[in-house]
C-alpha cells in the first residue's frame, strides 16, 4: 500500500509541477511574440504607472519562462513553486480588480493563443487553479520524480556528519570551556 502512495503522490506532484510550470511556459510564449499588445494589455488594466509599463512587458514573461522551466524539471521545487504561485496571485488580483470595477479588458493571460478573449470570472478562478497546482509543490517538493530529488541522492553527506565526534574537538563545547 505504501509503495501505491508513493506512486500517487509522485504522480500528482508531477502533475502539478507541469500544470502550473506549462501554464507559464506557454504564457511566456505568447507574450513574447507580441510584447507592444502586451503593454496595451497591460495599460489597459489601469493599475501600473505608464513609466513601469514596458518593464513589465519585457520582465514578467522571462520571470514566467524561468520559474514554468524550474518546475517542469523539479529544479528548486519549492523556490519555483512559491515564485509561481505569489505571480499567479498577482495576476489573478489584477484581473478580479478589472471585474470588480466594471472594466471590460482583455485578458492578455496567453496572449494571441485565447483569442484575446476579457477577463471573466473564469479567468480567475483558471489563475486559483494554477496557484493550488504551485501550493501544493511548495508544501509537499517537486516529489521524487524531480531533479531536486535525483541531486539530493548524489550530494555527499556534510562534512559534520562525516567525522565522528570526540571529546574535545566540537568548536562549541571549547568556546564554552575556560581557557587554562
Amino acid at each position: 500500500m505504501a509503495e501505491r502512495e508513493h506512486l500517487a503522490k509522485t504522480t500528482l506532484l508531477m502533475t502539478c509541477r507541469l500544470v502550473g510550470g506549462g501554464a507559464f511556459i506557454v504564457a511566456a510564449a505568447m507574450k513574447l511574440r507580441d510584447v507592444p499588445a502586451l503593454m496595451l494589455s497591460i495599460e489597459s488594466f489601469e493599475l501600473l504607472p505608464a513609466a513601469l509599463i514596458p518593464f513589465v512587458a519585457y520582465t514578467v514573461p522571462w520571470v514566467e519562462i524561468a520559474s514554468g522551466l524550474a518546475l517542469i524539471y523539479g529544479f528548486w521545487s519549492r523556490s519555483a513553486a512559491a515564485l509561481a504561485g505569489v505571480t499567479y496571485l498577482v495576476f489573478t488580483g489584477a484581473l478580479a480588480s478589472v471585474l470588480l470595477r466594471g472594466m471590460e479588458v482583455d485578458c492578455g493571460c496567453f496572449g494571441a493563443l485565447t483569442g484575446g478573449g476579457p477577463v471573466t470570472w473564469l479567468s480567475v478562478v483558471r489563475n486559483l487553479v494554477f496557484f493550488a497546482a504551485c501550493a501544493a509543490v511548495m508544501a509537499c517538493g517537486g516529489g521524487t520524480a524531480s531533479l531536486d530529488c535525483s541531486l539530493e541522492s548524489r550530494v555527499p553527506e556534510s562534512r559534520l556528519d562525516r567525522f565522528e565526534r570526540r571529546p574535545g574537538t566540537d568548536p562549541a563545547s571549547a568556546a564554552a570551556e575556560p581557557a587554562s
